[in-house]
């Protein structure tokens, strides 16, 4: 009895020429023997498909394979065996789009369940291209297997989209360098990158058709994601006019307008999974900025040499190994401050893993003592580097003399410390490490500028991800991404503030007099005008209507959505408001807000707020206040 195969076994195809016999005997004659193929690989098959004319006829199950005779076809490999009892799982079904127009080798290897997919997407038309942006791996000169190396692995898509997929397309420049044909996905191997995949496969048949094809425009201005799909009869039928996503009419296709970027709870969930099945982040949650501060500080303290690689990312470059280094934990409200003996410059620490804390926060610490310098200026001590730590990237310039390093950057740290140097701690010190890489991942995976054309919002997506545990930092994270993608429509850096819990915040103010601001915020799906009215009289309890008063007298014409719902369109929700009519909360502000839809693209509200923060800046720059 033949023994089931499950969805991940191997099946052989094997093209053939129909025998000139109908007899099944000479049929079995035909396929088995013999065959220009690797015996390693040939061993892993389960089943061998015979196909004729691009249909299943037959299916065999291996007993043995056989060298061939010398005779016959020196080099050549073969196999004895039966025919399969479940042969009528795959007798019959076409297997054509496998092998596509001038294909010459005969052999094809693929698991069940990439075989099956690939049918059913093969009989609803709804084959995939994966198009790879290779910009930071591509240079002139590349070599194919390194281009191929590069290509395959490690990329963030869900195995069951990348199992429609037939062809990959590498593309660097906006150019497509070279096309290949998947034959099986593989998950990445590396703790704390769950959330990718990679693939082996052969360079397609039929690259012809796609190599120098030009497909800049099916990456969007200002997205990071380098993963597209596409729908294959899109590139093989009009590859030249496809138009840009960023810019969709009302002539663009169905297939053009299915190129999309990975999925938000594509991205993230394998990564949740891995969370939730780690002991050790479960143990960090309880103090999470202090569980790694605690980890970093007693690496550099117990492992000073080994630990080196972390030093240099800080700031503190050693040249060398260091012997030794001091290091003080939570000294007058400083995360880390670390003394590398002999060494300068020394370092202060600020770690802030889901959150950036405010500029004048981070200049108070400039004053305080430190074990190598006491009394020093407001500038901070010298031959000392003050550096902020977090996942977030900073949405304002950071005061003098602060640095940002991201925990992408303590990554790198970590992957080039030796573990074996940490004795009884080394296993430990591994899973942190995949620890701090799962946290990259997850940051990078949220970014907004990950998928310009997707939803800002994910109110619905994060709802539906396992644990809850980080649905505010998944949040605070978003809208840190919203800042930058906002700034990118800017030379000159602004100051952005990002707050808020679960729901997320984001403000924009410049100051028109000593009690007078203006700016926007977006929260709950609102797009708000604001003034603050900061003078005494008017900050208190009860005092709502006065400031109201202020601000319709003076300030009237600020309060327009006009630029915003030129940009915006259907996206933007009406609101009327009556004279005099305003919103305010204490102590100071006074706003009227606009809402807008929550399916409203990242690309849409970053170009909405970009107007609103250009607004905002004119009404600064004519009051003539200065705020320095």
């Amino acid at each position: 009895m033949t023994q089931p195969v499950s969805g991940d076994a191997i099946v052989l195809l094997i093209r053939i020429h129909p025998p000139e016999s109908s007899d099944r005997a000479a049929l079995y004659e035909r396929v088995r023997k013999w065959w220009k193929m690797s015996l390693a690989q040939a061993e892993r098959a389960e089943r061998v498909l015979a196909i004729v004319n691009g249909t299943v006829v037959e299916v065999y199950e291996p007993q043995q394979w056989l060298d061939a005779p010398a005779d016959e076809a020196e080099g050549r490999i073969g196999f004895v065996g039966h025919v399969a009892s479940d042969r009528d799982r795959w007798v019959g079904v076409s297997v054509q789009h496998l092998f596509k127009p001038g294909t010459a080798n005969p052999v094809r290897y693929l698991p069940v369940n990439v075989l099956e997919t690939r049918r059913a997407a093969a009989e609803a038309d709804s084959e995939l291209a994966l198009l790879l942006r290779l910009n930071q791996s591509w240079h002139d000169g590349i070599s194919p297997k390194e281009l191929y190396d590069v290509s395959r692995a490690w990329w963030v898509l869900a195995p069951s989209k990348a199992e429609q997929v037939t062809r990959v397309l590498a593309v660097a420049g906006g150019i497509v360098r070279e096309v290949y044909e998947p034959n099986e996905w593989m998950p990445s191997p590396v703790p704390g990158l769950e959330n990718r995949i990679g693939f082996e496969g052969i360079v397609a048949s039929d690259r012809d058709r796609f190599l120098e094809l030009d497909v800049s425009h099916l990456f969007p201005p200002g997205s990071a994601n380098p993963v597209r799909y596409l729908p294959l009869t899109a590139l093989l039928t009009k590859p030249a006019t496809i138009a840009p996503l960023s810019a969709p009419t009302p002539t663009t296709s169905i297939a053009e307008r299915e190129t999309t970027e990975p999925g938000l709870r594509e991205r993230v969930l394998p990564l949740m999974s891995a969370f939730e099945g780690d002991l050790l982040w479960a143990q960090s949650r309880a103090g999470q900025e202090l569980f790694h501060s605690n980890t970093i500080a007693w690496l550099l303290r117990s492992f000073s040499e080994a630990a080196t690689p972390i030093i240099d990312v800080l700031g503190a470059t050693s040249y060398g190994p260091l012997a030794h280094i001091e290091v003080w934990r939570e000294r007058k409200n400083l995360d880390i401050v670390i003394n590398p003996v002999g060494s300068n410059p020394k370092v202060v620490v600020e770690n802030k893993l889901y959150s950036i804390p405010y500029p004048a926060q981070l200049t108070k610490y400039n004053d305080y003592d430190l074990p190598w310098s006491s009394g020093h200026s407001s500038s901070g001590a010298d031959n000392t580097r003050y550096v902020l730590l977090s996942l977030m990237h900073p949405s304002f310039p950071l005061p003098r003399p602060w640095k940002h390093v991201n925990y992408r950057d303590l990554a790198s740290a970590l992957d080039r410390i030796n573990e074996s140097r940490l004795g009884r701690t080394a296993d430990l010190f591994v899973r942190y490490r995949a620890l701090v890489h799962r946290l990259v991942s997850l940051a990078e995976a949220v970014d907004p500028a990950q998928a310009l054309d997707e939803p800002f919002s994910v109110e619905e997506v994060v709802e539906s991800l396992p644990g809850g545990s980080l649905d505010g930092a998944i949040v605070r994270m978003r809208f840190s991404g919203l800042a930058q993608v906002i700034q990118s429509h800017f030379n000159e850096t602004k100051s952005f503030e990002v707050g808020g819990d679960k729901g997320g915040l984001i403000t924009y103010f410049r100051r028109l007099a000593s009690d007078r601001k203006v700016g926007w915020q977006f929260q709950q799906n609102q797009l708000r005008f604001v003034v603050t009215v900061e003078s005494g009289e008017h900050t208190v309890p009860g005092k709502e209507a006065a400031r109201a008063t202020v601000v319709e007298s003076s300030y009237l014409g600020f309060f327009n959505h006009t630029d915003v719902a030129a940009i915006l369109g259907s996206d933007l929700k009406s609101k009327t408001y009556q004279p005099s009519q305003w919103n305010h909360f204490n102590p100071d502000f006074v706003y009227r807000h606009r809402p807008v839809k929550p399916s409203i693209s990242t690309g849409v509200l970053a170009r909405a707020l970009a107007s609103m923060t250009s607004r905002v800046d004119e009404w600064a720059e004519r009051s003539g206040y200065s705020e320095a």
